[in-house]
């Protein structure tokens, strides 16, 4: 006995495709309606997201509210002069300023101080500032120094190179001028600010034509050679 593959063989009827259409006809506006529950729960969902953040950015604002500090605060608007060296004012402001405004005017740029050997020291780069050596010590201000210590027979060139290649040098430089005549020593500091200058002591008189302040403790300025006057090297 042959076996039914197929529904409505016999009949005549596509009973398969009523069958399907049937099916189709009850859930398929169910799915439809799933679906469209879907798309509003996602909505409701960015909603819900939305509003989350609009309350931890109120919650944000009502701390600063509430701190005290934030309250009478004024906001400094600085208008910077033309630089290639960035901003060269700054301001900071706090509660307790009265509002203005202010032109400021540079009269003068911050500079460090400058030491130069006396008239007279030094013939060339090759003459001898210690015949048994020494140390010298560099400092401005209590928070700026190094010592150097010189070997015995150090010339004026040694002691420039000695100044510039140290590891514990602050800011200091030094170059030798040579006038025609003579070789000049020039000390320049970077450290800026009141009582910040430049001052050179030494534990050897023999160092004193490269020092501002001699081994006895008073300044020295040397006006001719062999013969020294109070102080030693002129400041500027």
């Amino acid at each position: 006995m042959p076996l039914i593959t197929s529904a409505g063989i016999g009949s005549g009827l596509d009973l398969e495709s009523i069958i399907s259409a049937s099916v189709d006809a009850e859930n398929v506006p169910k799915m439809n309606a799933f679906a469209a529950k879907d798309e509003a729960l996602q909505v409701e969902l960015s909603a819900i997201g939305e509003v989350k953040s609009a309350l931890s950015k109120l919650q944000d604002t009502i701390e600063k509210l509430a701190d005290p500090d934030n309250f009478n605060k004024r906001v400094a608007n600085i208008t910077q002069p033309t630089s290639d060296d960035g901003d060269l004012i700054s301001v900071t402001p706090t509660s307790d300023i009265s509002p203005g405004d202010f032109k400021i005017e540079v009269v003068e740029i911050a500079q460090g101080s400058r030491a130069v050997s006396g008239d007279g020291l030094f013939a060339s780069n090759e003459d001898v500032v210690s015949a048994s050596g020494g140390t010298l010590t560099f400092s401005a201000g209590p928070d700026n120094t190094f010592d150097l210590t010189m070997d015995a027979g150090a010339t004026l060139s040694d002691l420039r190179d000695a100044i510039n290649d140290s590891d514990s040098n602050f800011g200091v430089t030094a170059n030798i001028i040579n006038t025609g005549t003579e070789s000049k020593l020039v000390l320049t500091s970077t450290v800026t600010g009141t009582g910040n200058d430049l001052v050179i002591t030494n534990d050897n008189d023999e160092l004193d034509s490269v020092s501002t302040v001699a081994n006895g403790g008073r300044w020295w300025y040397w006006n001719s050679p062999r013969k020294h006057r109070e102080g030693c090297c002129n400041k500027s």
